[in-house]
């Protein structure tokens, strides 16, 4: 069933690009190296970035909730913090920090409901941008400036910030944009662009919206208009076995055997440095996809330790993870019940990335070595 989303207010003709996987790929959780380990740390992996050029990883920590905090891929060092508190005053974020993406020359966009900070290479704010269209989430580098989804598209600061509209963006002339007090475009930008996330390259903007137990929406803004989808994989959308069945103190107690949400459920977007488009979510079986946005051929990726792990980044044949915190009880009929903290890891790690079958797509991680 799928979620309400701002993007299907208006309904574009599209092209669809759809083939089928060329490849299977593991992470090697048994080699690469430690980034962080600290029992003090709890980053959450539904809001990250990889500078992988600079060997910068910007994180949201619980030490920090009114910023990301930055840290050393090399060392896992702590460098500096990019502040960005709630409040309604300059430099601040209305309802708090929603995403966050890399800007040019190693800068940094963070994004509210209602507007974009930027941030140069060394944390200090540059600018602030508020764009003329319903509430947002999400952000990214677009074309050497920031751009946000909104309802129908993708809007994009444009020369003296008069927004560009990507796509068939609603406006409030045509009846479809959020309208009203404050206090209500916020809580229904909130309720419509919570499982929507955004990536750009240079020339285009690729939108992807959640479903709820199966493969959700990937919809490419070029900017000369054109509108295209990228077909997600569907492959191991009931495989496995898992289930929440509980919420205690805070933390979800998982226990095996019911059927999982597709693994792009809560699936983050970025690129691997190649071009390739990388969509990394948590399902029964599958972690992700590396995705030739210009073929639509792909490859899963996979982990052996299936839910305890997040990958947050790719980068050739590399990927940061994520290693979520967790407490296992013996009960009484022998079983064993995980209480896994889906928004605390304690540990970062980098690993290589394994062939487990099929022949690889061109140009997706044509370094990574056969299992």
């Amino acid at each position: 069933m799928p979620r309400l989303s701002l993007l299907g207010a208006l309904t574009p003709a599209v092209l669809t690009v759809s083939v089928s996987a060329q490849e299977i790929v593991e992470i090697d959780l048994e080699a690469g190296r430690t980034i962080i380990d600290d029992e003090y740390r709890s980053l959450y992996a539904g809001r990250v970035a990889v500078d992988w050029t600079r060997g910068l990883l910007y994180g949201d920590d619980r030490e920090e909730p009114d910023g990301f905090m930055v840290f050393s891929l090399l060392t896992g060092e702590w460098i500096r913090t990019v502040f960005a508190p709630t409040g309604d005053g300059p430099g601040e974020l209305s309802n708090g920090k929603t995403g966050l993406a890399l800007a040019p020359n190693g800068g940094l966009y963070i994004s509210g409901y209602l507007r974009v900070l930027e941030f140069d290479s060394l944390g200090t704010r540059i600018d602030t941008w508020t764009p003329v269209r319903p509430a947002t989430r999400g952000v990214c580098g677009f074309g050497g400036q920031p751009a946000v989804p909104t309802q129908g598209g993708v809007v994009r600061r444009g020369p003296e910030y008069q927004d560009q509209n990507i796509g068939p963006v609603a406006t409030a002339q045509g009846g479809s944009a959020i309208t009203g007090p404050r206090e209500e475009a916020v809580a229904t930008g909130l309720a419509l662009m919570s499982d929507t996330r955004i990536a750009c390259s240079e020339d285009a903007a690729y939108v992807f919206t959640a479903m709820d137990n199966e493969p959700g929406t990937l919809t490419v803004y070029q900017r000369d208009g054109t509108v295209s989808n990228l077909t997600i994989p569907p492959e191991d959308a009931k495989e496995g076995g898992c289930s929440i069945r509980e919420i205690r103190n805070g933390q979800r107690v998982i226990q095996r055997g019911g059927s999982c949400q597709h693994w792009s459920r809560r699936a983050q977007v970025s690129f691997d440095g190649h071009g390739n488009l990388v969509l990394l979510g948590a399902g029964a079986l599958t972690h992700g996809a590396v995705i030739n946005p210009k073929t639509g051929c792909y490859a899963l990726i996979r982990t052996k330790q299936r839910l305890l792990k997040r990958p947050v980044s790719i980068r050739s044949d590399s990927v940061v993870v994520y290693h979520l915190y967790y407490e296992e009880t013996v009960q009484p009929d022998g079983s064993i019940h995980r209480s896994v903290r889906p928004n605390s890891a304690p540990k970062v790690t980098i690993n290589p990335i394994r062939r487990v079958s099929g022949e690889p797509c061109d140009g997706i991680l044509a370094g990574v070595p056969g299992s």
